[in-house]
């Protein structure tokens, strides 16, 4: 008798076992772990000159075109550039003075990714200018 409790227990887990499903199957590969690499590398950062903005951009498969459009705040396109293929890094230097102040937004595109960067032109406010110099009387 102790021997057939003893073999119905090892049928029973033996069945648990095999219908359970495995770890494998619950558990995502490891690509799930890792995000895909950018296509698109950019960088955007002001110039020397605060009324030049400078773009610099590296493109995984140089063969892509890569469009930069640059919006205001109504998201109108203001500029609309595309860049050449066979071009794996690319720096380029807009001039932005001619441009109200307000909130522009650089979009830059390759196709398979949209990369956006805000940005605000302002101009300095009127100063109230000081004399050097100030007479007191007593």
């Amino acid at each position: 008798m102790k021997t057939f409790v003893t073999l119905a227990t090892a049928l029973l887990l033996g069945t648990a076992a095999i219908s359970t499903p495995s770890m494998a199957q619950t558990k995502p590969s490891n690509e799930a772990y890792f995000e895909e690499k950018p296509r698109l590398e950019t960088a955007v950062f002001p110039a020397a000159d605060p009324m030049k903005l400078w773009v610099v951009l590296e493109k995984e498969d140089p063969t892509a075109n890569v469009r930069i459009e640059l919006l205001n705040a109504s998201n109108q396109t203001l500029h609309k550039q595309t860049l050449g293929r066979n071009q794996s890094k690319v720096r380029q230097r807009f001039d932005l003075t001619d441009m109200p102040d307000g909130r522009y937004t650089l979009r830059i595109s390759d196709g398979h990714t949209v990369q956006e960067r805000v940005f605000k032109l302002s101009s300095p406010g009127l100063q109230e200018q000081l004399p050097r110099r100030l007479v007191t009387l007593n």
